[in-house]
Protein backbone atom coordinates (compact mmCIF):
# COMPACT_ATOMS: atom_id res chain seq x y z
CA UNK A 1 0.00 0.00 0.00
CA UNK A 2 2.82 2.44 0.81
CA UNK A 3 4.33 1.85 -2.64
CA UNK A 4 1.01 2.55 -4.35
CA UNK A 5 0.52 5.76 -2.35
CA UNK A 6 4.03 6.95 -3.25
CA UNK A 7 3.52 6.30 -6.96
CA UNK A 8 0.16 8.12 -6.95
CA UNK A 9 1.77 11.09 -5.19
CA UNK A 10 4.69 11.09 -7.63
CA UNK A 11 2.42 10.96 -10.69
CA UNK A 12 0.40 13.81 -9.21
CA UNK A 13 3.54 15.96 -9.10
CA UNK A 14 4.47 15.37 -12.75
CA UNK A 15 2.04 17.99 -14.14
CA UNK A 16 3.61 20.56 -11.81
CA UNK A 17 7.07 19.61 -13.11
CA UNK A 18 5.75 20.09 -16.66
CA UNK A 19 4.29 23.52 -15.90
CA UNK A 20 7.20 24.71 -13.72
CA UNK A 21 10.44 22.97 -14.79
CA UNK A 22 12.48 24.16 -11.83
CA UNK A 23 10.05 22.24 -9.60
CA UNK A 24 10.82 19.29 -11.84
CA UNK A 25 14.53 19.76 -11.13
CA UNK A 26 13.83 19.69 -7.38
CA UNK A 27 11.73 16.54 -7.76
CA UNK A 28 14.42 15.00 -9.96
CA UNK A 29 17.11 15.73 -7.34
CA UNK A 30 14.90 14.29 -4.61
CA UNK A 31 14.47 11.01 -6.49
CA UNK A 32 18.16 10.90 -7.46
CA UNK A 33 19.72 11.78 -4.10
CA UNK A 34 17.30 10.21 -1.65
CA UNK A 35 15.87 7.31 -3.72
CA UNK A 36 12.62 7.42 -1.70
CA UNK A 37 11.05 4.80 -3.97
CA UNK A 38 13.54 2.29 -2.56
CA UNK A 39 12.18 2.88 0.93
CA UNK A 40 8.60 1.87 0.19
CA UNK A 41 7.11 -1.57 -0.21
CA UNK A 42 5.33 -2.71 -3.35
CA UNK A 43 5.88 -2.12 -7.05
CA UNK A 44 7.01 1.50 -6.69
CA UNK A 45 10.62 0.48 -6.10
CA UNK A 46 10.87 -1.08 -9.55
CA UNK A 47 9.71 1.92 -11.58
CA UNK A 48 12.15 4.14 -13.49
CA UNK A 49 11.02 7.33 -11.81
CA UNK A 50 14.21 9.20 -12.76
CA UNK A 51 13.48 8.67 -16.44
CA UNK A 52 9.88 9.84 -16.05
CA UNK A 53 10.78 13.07 -14.27
CA UNK A 54 13.72 13.71 -16.63
CA UNK A 55 11.53 13.47 -19.74
CA UNK A 56 8.74 15.59 -18.23
CA UNK A 57 11.16 18.26 -17.00
CA UNK A 58 13.03 18.43 -20.30
CA UNK A 59 9.84 18.77 -22.36
CA UNK A 60 8.46 21.31 -19.91
CA UNK A 61 11.65 23.35 -20.22
CA UNK A 62 11.57 23.21 -24.04
CA UNK A 63 8.01 24.59 -24.12
CA UNK A 64 8.52 26.94 -21.16
CA UNK A 65 7.89 30.59 -21.98
CA UNK A 66 10.83 31.74 -19.88
CA UNK A 67 13.84 32.82 -21.91
CA UNK A 68 16.34 29.98 -22.26
CA UNK A 69 19.67 30.71 -20.60
CA UNK A 70 22.61 28.35 -20.53
CA UNK A 71 25.97 29.44 -19.04
CA UNK A 72 29.03 28.97 -21.17
CA UNK A 73 32.15 29.04 -19.03
CA UNK A 74 35.22 26.95 -18.29
CA UNK A 75 33.38 24.68 -15.85
CA UNK A 76 30.61 23.89 -18.33
CA UNK A 77 33.13 23.17 -21.09
CA UNK A 78 35.16 20.86 -18.84
CA UNK A 79 32.04 18.95 -17.79
CA UNK A 80 31.03 18.63 -21.44
CA UNK A 81 34.42 17.18 -22.41
CA UNK A 82 34.33 14.89 -19.38
CA UNK A 83 30.99 13.58 -20.66
CA UNK A 84 32.52 12.95 -24.09
CA UNK A 85 35.56 11.28 -22.56
CA UNK A 86 33.35 9.04 -20.41
CA UNK A 87 31.35 8.02 -23.48
CA UNK A 88 34.45 7.39 -25.60
CA UNK A 89 36.20 5.32 -22.93
CA UNK A 90 33.02 3.28 -22.46
CA UNK A 91 32.72 2.62 -26.19
CA UNK A 92 36.32 1.36 -26.25
CA UNK A 93 35.95 -0.69 -23.08
CA UNK A 94 37.16 -4.30 -23.06
CA UNK A 95 34.22 -5.25 -20.84
CA UNK A 96 31.17 -3.47 -22.36
CA UNK A 97 28.70 -5.61 -20.40
CA UNK A 98 30.06 -3.92 -17.26
CA UNK A 99 30.89 -0.48 -18.66
CA UNK A 100 27.64 0.44 -20.40
CA UNK A 101 25.38 0.03 -17.33
CA UNK A 102 27.81 2.27 -15.43
CA UNK A 103 27.82 4.74 -18.33
CA UNK A 104 24.03 4.86 -18.31
CA UNK A 105 24.03 5.62 -14.59
CA UNK A 106 26.61 8.37 -14.85
CA UNK A 107 25.31 9.97 -18.05
CA UNK A 108 22.03 10.64 -16.24
CA UNK A 109 24.01 12.52 -13.62
CA UNK A 110 25.73 14.62 -16.28
CA UNK A 111 22.39 15.35 -17.90
CA UNK A 112 20.96 16.46 -14.56
CA UNK A 113 23.93 18.78 -14.07
CA UNK A 114 23.36 20.43 -17.45
CA UNK A 115 19.64 20.84 -16.73
CA UNK A 116 20.41 22.40 -13.35
CA UNK A 117 22.73 24.93 -14.99
CA UNK A 118 20.08 25.75 -17.60
CA UNK A 119 17.18 26.22 -15.17
CA UNK A 120 18.42 26.99 -11.65
CA UNK A 121 19.93 30.40 -12.39
CA UNK A 122 18.64 32.69 -9.63
CA UNK A 123 19.07 32.86 -5.86
CA UNK A 124 15.63 31.50 -4.95
CA UNK A 125 15.99 28.42 -7.14
CA UNK A 126 19.55 27.74 -6.00
CA UNK A 127 18.50 28.06 -2.36
CA UNK A 128 15.65 25.62 -3.02
CA UNK A 129 18.11 23.21 -4.66
CA UNK A 130 20.42 23.38 -1.65
CA UNK A 131 17.50 22.70 0.70
CA UNK A 132 16.38 19.73 -1.39
CA UNK A 133 19.90 18.28 -1.39
CA UNK A 134 20.24 18.73 2.36
CA UNK A 135 16.85 17.19 3.06
CA UNK A 136 17.47 14.23 0.73
CA UNK A 137 20.90 13.22 2.05
CA UNK A 138 20.37 14.74 5.49
CA UNK A 139 17.55 12.27 6.08
CA UNK A 140 20.09 9.43 6.10
CA UNK A 141 22.61 11.51 8.04
CA UNK A 142 20.21 12.30 10.87
CA UNK A 143 18.73 8.81 10.83
CA UNK A 144 22.21 7.30 10.93
CA UNK A 145 23.18 9.53 13.83
CA UNK A 146 20.11 8.56 15.83
CA UNK A 147 20.65 4.86 15.11
CA UNK A 148 24.30 5.20 16.10
CA UNK A 149 23.36 6.79 19.42
CA UNK A 150 20.58 4.29 20.12
CA UNK A 151 22.86 1.33 19.40
CA UNK A 152 25.80 2.71 21.34
CA UNK A 153 27.92 2.71 18.20
CA UNK A 154 27.29 -0.96 17.43
CA UNK A 155 25.25 -0.34 14.28
CA UNK A 156 26.60 -0.37 10.71
CA UNK A 157 24.80 2.19 8.53
CA UNK A 158 24.10 1.62 4.84
CA UNK A 159 22.15 3.61 2.26
CA UNK A 160 18.87 2.69 0.51
CA UNK A 161 19.03 -0.48 -1.62
CA UNK A 162 19.64 -0.27 -5.40
CA UNK A 163 20.90 3.32 -5.20
CA UNK A 164 24.21 5.08 -5.73
CA UNK A 165 24.64 5.46 -1.96
CA UNK A 166 23.82 1.88 -0.94
CA UNK A 167 27.45 1.17 -0.08
CA UNK A 168 28.58 2.51 3.29
CA UNK A 169 31.55 4.30 1.70
CA UNK A 170 29.36 6.09 -0.86
CA UNK A 171 26.84 7.01 1.83
CA UNK A 172 29.56 8.38 4.10
CA UNK A 173 30.97 10.51 1.28
CA UNK A 174 27.51 11.89 0.47
CA UNK A 175 27.00 12.77 4.14
CA UNK A 176 30.36 14.57 4.25
CA UNK A 177 29.59 16.55 1.08
CA UNK A 178 26.27 17.72 2.55
CA UNK A 179 27.84 18.94 5.82
CA UNK A 180 28.99 22.35 4.46
CA UNK A 181 25.59 22.79 2.78
CA UNK A 182 23.86 22.31 6.14
CA UNK A 183 26.26 24.83 7.65
CA UNK A 184 25.55 27.26 4.80
CA UNK A 185 21.81 27.05 5.42
CA UNK A 186 22.42 27.53 9.14
CA UNK A 187 24.38 30.71 8.49
CA UNK A 188 21.84 32.03 5.99
CA UNK A 189 18.80 31.35 8.16
CA UNK A 190 17.39 34.24 10.17
CA UNK A 191 15.30 32.05 12.48
CA UNK A 192 17.00 30.88 15.65
CA UNK A 193 14.91 27.71 15.74
CA UNK A 194 15.99 26.74 12.21
CA UNK A 195 19.62 27.45 13.09
CA UNK A 196 19.42 25.15 16.11
CA UNK A 197 17.75 22.38 14.09
CA UNK A 198 20.45 22.60 11.43
CA UNK A 199 23.19 22.67 14.07
CA UNK A 200 21.72 19.54 15.65
CA UNK A 201 21.54 17.96 12.18
CA UNK A 202 25.25 18.62 11.70
CA UNK A 203 26.06 16.93 15.00
CA UNK A 204 23.92 13.91 14.14
CA UNK A 205 25.45 13.83 10.66
CA UNK A 206 28.92 13.50 12.14
CA UNK A 207 27.73 10.59 14.29
CA UNK A 208 26.01 9.11 11.23
CA UNK A 209 29.24 9.28 9.20
CA UNK A 210 31.13 7.54 11.98
CA UNK A 211 28.36 4.92 12.15
CA UNK A 212 29.02 3.89 8.54
CA UNK A 213 32.43 2.59 9.67
CA UNK A 214 33.87 3.87 6.42
CA UNK A 215 37.58 4.68 6.63
CA UNK A 216 37.30 6.88 3.57
CA UNK A 217 34.36 8.63 5.19
CA UNK A 218 36.40 9.24 8.35
CA UNK A 219 39.30 10.75 6.40
CA UNK A 220 36.88 12.92 4.39
CA UNK A 221 35.13 14.02 7.59
CA UNK A 222 38.41 15.09 9.21
CA UNK A 223 39.38 17.00 6.07
CA UNK A 224 35.97 18.69 5.82
CA UNK A 225 35.83 19.68 9.49
CA UNK A 226 39.38 21.02 9.27
CA UNK A 227 38.42 23.09 6.26
CA UNK A 228 35.28 24.46 7.94
CA UNK A 229 37.24 25.36 11.07
CA UNK A 230 39.93 27.03 8.97
CA UNK A 231 37.38 29.10 7.04
CA UNK A 232 35.58 29.99 10.28
CA UNK A 233 38.78 31.16 11.98
CA UNK A 234 39.85 33.18 8.95
CA UNK A 235 36.71 35.32 9.25
CA UNK A 236 37.26 36.20 12.91
CA UNK A 237 38.46 39.74 13.58
CA UNK A 238 42.02 40.02 14.89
Amino acid sequence: MSGLFFVIMFLGLLPIAWAIPFIGILLWCWITFMSPHQLVSGFGSGLRLNLMIAVVTLLGWIFWKERKRFPLNTTVILIFFLTLLTTLSTALSMAPEISWPLWERHIKTFFLIFMIMAIMHNRVRIQALVWMTVISIGYYSVQGGLIGIASGGNSHIFGPPNSQITDNNALALAMVVVLPLINYLRIQSERRSVQLILLGSMALSIIGILSTYSRGGLISLVAMLSYLCLKSNSKRPA
